[in-house]
């Protein structure tokens, strides 16, 4: 769980709904054919994201991953506020 305070009040944000912020992320990326397994976890104020995939076999690995990437950072800086500090995805198929 996270907790951020602010000038408002404190906001409590449950792994269960970063791990689904994840996934709903990542299974609208192009190129990402399935999502295997995702993993957030908190590191202080800040998440790490693990990610296995499986993509679309005519797809350039680098351009997905820059994709996946950009995506994360972006919808969990506007859904929650939390910055993401280090993304690892990793290709276990190839359909």
């Amino acid at each position: 769980m996270i907790r951020l305070k602010n000038h408002i009040g404190t906001i409590d944000i449950s792994e269960k709904y970063l791990n689904r912020l994840a996934a709903v992320t990542v299974e609208g990326c192009i190129g990402v054919s399935d999502l295997l397994a995702v993993s957030v976890k908190p590191v202080g104020q800040e998440v790490d994201i693990t990610l296995s995939i499986a993509v679309a076999w005519d797809v350039k690995l680098s351009t997905v991953a820059e994709a996946i990437s950009s995506k994360l950072c972006y919808a969990f800086g506007e859904k929650t506020g939390v910055p993401v500090r280090k993304i690892e995805i990793y290709t276990d198929e190839i359909k």
